[in-house]
């Protein structure tokens, strides 16, 4: 019987490595409201709160600002992974920097890799009643 050496063991682990299919997000130009809130899209330019209004509260927010909506299907002119696609809206100062669908894998990617918070958040509003 032969036994498994460290240095196969690791070889075999670089190439199922290699094998793994890499993760897809895929870039889009609009976005269908769900709410027609002075438009019927979301697209590049697009205030938060205007992105709210439209599409609803997202699913998930990352650290660094990034609006994640799940469920989101595909046009073959964009051509992705299905139904199963979330949409990933991504900010700057201004408003909606970019919009992608993603498949699992990227959205995985997104939520394990460290990022910074965005410095443009408001994250608590108080008002005085005097």
């Amino acid at each position: 019987m032969k036994t498994i050496t460290r240095r196969s063991l690791l070889a075999l682990l670089a190439l199922c490595s290699t094998l793994v299919l890499p993760a897809a997000e895929i870039p889009v130009s609009s976005v269908p409201a769900r709410v027609h809130a002075n438009d019927d899209k979301v697209t590049r330019g697009v205030s938060r709160l205007m992105v709210a209004l439209r599409l609803g509260n997202p699913s998930a927010t990352l650290p660094d600002g990034t609006w994640l909506y799940r469920g989101y299907s595909t046009r073959s002119a964009e051509g992705l992974a299905g139904p199963a696609a979330t949409l990933v809206v991504r900010f700057n100062a201004t408003g909606v920097s970019s919009l992608h669908l993603a498949d699992r894998e990227a959205v995985v990617a997104l939520r394990t890799s460290p990022a910074k918070p965005a410095g443009d958040r408001i994250l608590v509003v108080t008002q005085s009643s005097r």
